[in-house]
This record gives C-alpha cells, structure tokens and sequence, in this order.
C-alpha cells in the first residue's frame, strides 16, 4: 500500500519535484508516494517522448510498479494507473500518472533555464582539462587513420588527468576519467595502460571502464548515472562511429550523438577516424593542410567539437611507431602551426603483450605558433 488508512486524501494534489541524476523525482507526500522519472528519449521520427517511471513507498522504499511508457499516450497512461489501482483502490493513480507525466514533459521540453551572461567574473580554474588538446566542459576531437595511435594516446592523456601528473610539459588538470569503448575489451586497454604506467613512470592508477554496444543517445541514461555516482570529469569516447549508431554521413545522427554528450555537463574527447577521401592526398604534402581533412562523415561533428587534432602515422619501425600531431581546430586558442612528434617504442612479454610503452615527444619543423 502506498500510504496508511491515516494519511489525508486530496483529489488531485501535485507531486514535490526534485531533479536527481538523469531524470526527476516526484514525492507524492499525501499518498507515502515516490515516483522516479528517467531515461527520458524523444523519438523525433514518432512525435513521442518516452520515460521510466518506478513507483515506490516512500517511508520504506516498497517496489510498487515499474513502466516505460509515452507521456503523452492516453492509452499507456490510463493502463499504468489500472494496474497501480489494483494495490490501492483509494489511491487517485489516474490523477498521479497523469500529473506526473504532464509535469515531466514540460521539464524535458524546457530544457535549461535562461541566465545572464557577460558580468560574472571568469572562473579559478584553467579553461583546459589538458592544454593545448583539451578544452575543459567542451566538446574535443582526436582523429586521424588507423594505426595511428589514437586509442593509445588517449590512453596516456587519461593516465596524465587522472594523475595530475604532466607529460611533455603538457599543463593538466587532475580529474576523473572514464572510457567508453566501442571498439575493444577491457583486457586489451588494462594492457595499455600498463604498458604506458610503466613506460611513462605513471604511478599505478586505475581508470574507469565501460564496454559499450548501443548507440550513446540510446544509453545516456546509464551512462549519465555512472557519470554521477563515480564523479567522472572527463569522459572518453573511442570511438566516434560506433558511438553514434553508425550512420556517420547523417546529420541527424551525428546530433544527437553530440547533444547527448552535451547534456552530461562534463568534458569530452571524441576519438575519430579521417575523412578518407582526404586522407591521400594530405599525406603526399608531409603535413596536413587545416583547410583540407576532417573527421569522418557528417560535417555537423567538426563544427561542433571546439577543439580537434589529427593524428598522422609515419613509417613504423621493428618495434616503434612515430606519429605527428597537427592542431586543425581551436575555438579558444591560436592554432599551433608546427606540429608534435611523437614515438611509441614497444616492449613485450613472454605472452606477446605488452609490458612497456615508452613514449618521446619532438617538436615538428613548422612556420611558428
């Protein structure tokens, strides 16, 4: 039951609402009723805007009822409260599930409250997570070819926030990461990072992991209450296709990839492949021309990032790999215009894995900065 034979009945009161991790709760105190919204999606295709609402005891967290449904499909709405009233006859559940519903809709349409801007003073801390590749609460890209050393990279940028701990001069910000791969398991990136902690003199440092299979727009929920519950500050993508659904060309695809990623407040870096059209002919040049490559697919990605880097892969050695970095885009800074040269020198086990990653930086020649 959820409330006691004593508690006060109204009509139609409102649920207190408070927003939690993803989503809101609604405390129905007359009736000893918590509801809690989340996973909210708008299929745009449909008209249709979907959540889960879980309906608990308050005073003692009793499950009642869990459902996904249409906040805007009569139909579901009026077989959820159905189903509730048959655990409390007394309970006006059609007058819940709608008013809950109504009032969630107008929040997750709303979106984000207007304020002022222009006055405040700028904020302590540094505008980069991890200077000059990383702008901090921003949308970042990493891409370049395969074997390229992207995913490595970024490897060793994560090891390099999570630490606090500089490499090359680089200016970081310690903080939190978490990977989100779509392309390999966590043994192959425990390797790599291993590798890198001991290659590099990283102290032993553990980095937040997840598997991942859907699209991210598709699993933001889950993804956003893993964000909170751990704290994560800098989140990492690997890659940018998968993420996305694979539709790389579409724009639509592209956006909501990039808005879901937006709507976790945090710090991105999207790992991404070339567009292979250009991939050629920048490559006979030596360097990459800004102007000519970009990212693969949808050019809704390279206008939304606010800061990208190409990664362009040399002749490999026996056991070394040199790659160059070149700054193609950087809303907040002067673009470097010479570029970062870097060589991966690889160590292996008994087992043919990787024991140690050394990694040593050279400025490229190049016109200045």
């Amino acid at each position: 039951m959820p409330a006691s034979s004593s508690s006060p009945r109204n009509n139609s009161p409102m649920g207190i609402c408070t927003p939690i991790n993803g989503g809101w709760q609604y405390l129905w105190a007359d009736y000893n009723l918590l509801v809690t919204a989340t996973r909210l999606i708008e299929d745009n295709r449909r008209g249709l805007t979907f959540a889960e609402l879980v309906f608990q005891n308050h005073d003692n967290g009793q499950h009642l009822r869990q459902a996904r449904i249409s906040l805007t499909d009569a139909r579901e709405k009026a077989m959820l409260a159905i189903q509730l009233r048959a655990l409390d006859k007394d309970t006006p559940w059609q007058a819940i599930v709608e008013g809950t519903c109504k009032d969630l809709l107008q929040r997750f349409r709303q979106g984000e409250a207007v304020i002022y801007v222009g006055l405040d003073d700028l904020p302590s801390t540094p505008m980069y997570r991890l200077w000059p590749f990383i702008i901090e609460g921003e949308l970042n890209s990493l891409f370049g070819s395969g074997q390229s050393m992207k995913s490595t990279l970024s490897h060793l940028w994560a090891l390099s926030i999570q630490t606090g701990m500089q490499v090359f001069g680089w200016e970081v910000q310690q903080g939190n990461v978490l990977i989100l791969d779509y392309e390999t398991r966590a043994d192959t990136v425990n390797m790599s990072l291993r590798a890198l902690t001991r290659g590099v003199h990283f102290p032993p440092t553990p980095i937040l992991y997840r598997r991942c299979y859907r699209p991210i727009a598709d699993d933001i929920e889950a993804i956003a209450d893993a964000v909170y519950r751990q704290n994560v500050d800098v989140i990492i993508v690997d890659s940018a296709t998968p993420a996305s659904g694979g539709a790389i060309n579409d724009s639509e695809t592209q956006s909501r990839l990039l808005a879901a990623l937006r709507s976790l407040h945090r710090t991105i870096l999207l790992i991404d492949h070339e567009s292979k059209g250009q991939a050629k002919e920048v490559r006979g040049k030596g360097e990459p021309a800004n102007k000519e490559i970009s990212a693969i697919g949808a050019a809704v990605k390279m206008h939304q990032v606010r800061s990208a880097w190409y990664a362009m892969r040399g002749a490999p050695g026996l056991r070394t790999v040199r790659t160059s970095l070149w700054d193609i885009k950087g809303n907040t800074r002067h673009l470097h215009q010479a570029g970062i040269g870097l060589e991966y020198v690889f160590t292996e086990d008994g087992h043919h894995r990787w024991d140690t990653i050394e990694v040593m930086c050279t400025a490229l020649t190049g016109t200045g900065e």
